[in-house]
């Protein structure tokens, strides 16, 4: 497709914003007729390549839709990336569990496609007029500094010491397949309170950070207050947490504040104004008690174990980690010491900020340390993919060849994938609704003349309709963990084997 065609295409894609498809059947054969009738594969069956699917639908009630799905089971990060204690998070799997169900649908997990794969994307973009990639992202980015990865236990093969990856918590807490058990009880972060019980929260981890004898978190970032990521949201549940102290530097904040800068800067964004006000607040709110009021909070405290506590810390960054194995005891995690670097703001004349080292160094002991600093997504054979920006290269979802800067026909992408991992399900939403509609806006130039049985003969025979699970399947397993979560009075019991998941959907 040629750049200027792609142009003439681009005003007739909008954002349209609707329920995913509602109705319900158990049936997965489709008619036999194809001519003209858009088939499309999803890879990733994440909230990308539901809402991906979703829109189709709704924009071509026609069109037919085949997700493949690396694991057993949908729902991506959703399922594996949101916090046990954020279940409200989770309430868009109702809509994709309608979606799932669709007739118009149908769901291949246990399916990887790729290089290591059971069918490749060449073969898939053969068999359907478009194909969209949209498995996220599957690695963190390194810190690439000396200490970083530690040791390998030479049993268990696992990391001990280092630079945790914040992604491999996730994983144990969420019962992520084949998730390694690398946490031991001494080191573990604190904040699980007796609600954890009623969450889905892996019993391993929530037996271990139960047990946790951490008293002190530091979170630490690189630059400033106004370059933050996070949300004011996730800034006040922290700071509403009970029995827990907030350490803070409120002089360098204010220093940070006390320029033209940071003043324009807040004046253009609500969202981050709201933030920094969140933070002001809580210095108000703890100088105005009264002294009266401090001794009856410091003796109610008291009846309590000691208060945890955690800091917010700017403008400093990890340049070496130090691991003590000599003093450690072989069972335990060994302590460290992690050397940081102070940092000052670098503004330049096209309003990028960067971070110079001011060559100020300190040190700083601790018993576990994890990197948070982004997600990357990783290439799949036969598509290109951008090295620097750890994305699949696209104009508005539609696969760019990286040496020709043209657009390849029929070949999508949606989600972290896309974009980097960026934002929150809404804006994956969104993201992927502008692929949705690239799509459908090409389909008189990529809709093939490939019948059902030609696409189901391929299936066959690269073992994808022998072994792969059904959405019907997942449900089954669905339940089962929702049966034996509710022995436990929580909202589900994840597995978290492949082996176990495919027992129990193949009886």
């Amino acid at each position: 497709m040629s750049f200027l065609k792609l142009l003439q295409r681009l005003p007739r894609c909008h954002f349209f914003i609707s329920d995913l498809a509602t109705s319900h059947a158990t049936l997965r054969a489709f008619s036999s007729s194809s001519v003209h009738r858009l088939n499309v594969a999803i890879i990733g069956a994440g909230p990308a390549g539901f809402y991906t699917a979703s829109k189709i639908l709704d924009k071509d009630p026609d069109a037919r839709i085949d997700i493949f799905e690396k694991l057993p089971c949908p729902y991506g990060l959703v399922r594996f990336g949101v916090a046990p204690d954020h279940p409200e998070v989770k309430i868009c799997t109702n809509k994709f569990d309608e979606l799932g169900q669709d007739p118009r649908v149908r769901f291949f997990g246990n399916v990887n496609v790729g290089e290591h794969g059971k069918i490749s994307v060449t073969t898939l973009s053969k068999l359907y007029g478009a194909v969209a990639i949209s498995y996220g992202t599957s690695s963190c980015r390194n810190l690439n500094i000396p200490g970083e990865f530690g040791s390998q236990n030479e049993q268990t093969s696992v990391q001990v010491g280092g630079i945790h990856s914040g992604r491999e918590f996730v994983h144990f807490y969420n019962s992520y397949p084949q998730h390694r058990t690398i946490f031991s009880q001494n080191f573990l972060s604190s904040g699980v309170t007796g609600r954890a019980l009623v969450f889905d929260i892996n019993p391993a981890a929530l037996d271990m950070l139960s047990a946790s004898k951490i008293s002190h978190v530091d979170i630490i970032g690189r630059r400033g207050p106004l370059e933050a990521a996070f949300t004011t949201k996730e800034l006040r549940e922290l700071l509403s947490l009970p029995n827990l102290v907030f350490k803070f530097d409120y002089k360098q904040f204010n220093d940070c504040l006390d320029n033209e800068r940071a003043v324009s800067t807040l004046s253009k964004s609500r969202p981050l104004q709201r933030k920094i006000d969140l933070i002001k607040k809580f210095e108000s709110n703890q100088q105005s008690k009264s002294p009266s009021e401090h001794t009856i909070s410091a003796l109610t405290n008291s009846t309590f174990k000691p208060k945890k506590s955690w800091s917010l810390r700017f403008l400093e960054s990890p340049i070496a980690v130090i691991n003590h194995k000599e003093s450690i005891d072989v069972t335990m995690e060994p302590s460290k010491s992690v050397i940081m670097a102070k940092n000052r703001l670098i503004y330049s004349s096209d309003s990028k900020i960067s971070i110079e080292n001011t060559g100020e160094q300190f040190t700083l002991d601790c018993d576990v340390a994890f990197k948070s600093i982004g997600y990357i997504s990783t290439p799949i054979q036969g598509v290109p993919f951008d090295y620097q920006k750890m994305i699949i290269p696209n104009i508005s979802g539609r696969v760019v060849d990286s040496a020709t800067n043209d657009i390849i026909n029929g070949l999508y992408v949606s989600g972290w994938i896309k974009t980097g991992a960026t934002g929150v399900l809404a804006n994956t939403m969104q993201s992927a609704f502008e692929t949705a509609n690239a799509i459908i806006a090409d389909k008189p130039d990529i809709s093939k003349n490939v019948p059902l049985s030609a696409i189901n003969d391929t299936l066959h025979k690269h073992n994808i309709l022998q072994t792969s699970v059904s959405y019907e399947q997942w449900l089954t397993l669905k339940e089962l963990e929702r049966a034996n979560g509710e022995i436990l009075k929580k909202p589900s019991l994840k597995i978290d084997s492949v082996s176990e998941m495919l027992k129990v959907v193949k009886r």
